[in-house]
């Protein structure tokens, strides 16, 4: 049985890898690339705000005015 910890790890490897392959494969910056993964990893595992929550926290729009037409 698979651990969450070891499906994290996983993950985590599998995005620094893919992170690396982008960047050109270049040697000696596995620390960075593994960093990277684990922010890219924690920013999908972030709770989503609600769509209520959202639309609270998004500002009202002012109602537009009716257009005048000439004539």
């Amino acid at each position: 049985m698979t651990t969450v910890a070891e499906t994290l790890e996983r993950r985590i490897r599998e995005r620094a890898y893919y992170i690396w392959e982008a960047s050109g494969r270049p040697p000696g910056r596995d620390e960075e690339f593994w960093r990277q993964a684990c922010e890219v990893i924690a920013t999908d595992q972030a709770p989503t705000r609600s769509t209520a929550q959202q639309r609270e926290n998004t500002p009202a729009r002012s109602p537009r005015r009716p257009s005048r037409t000439n004539g």
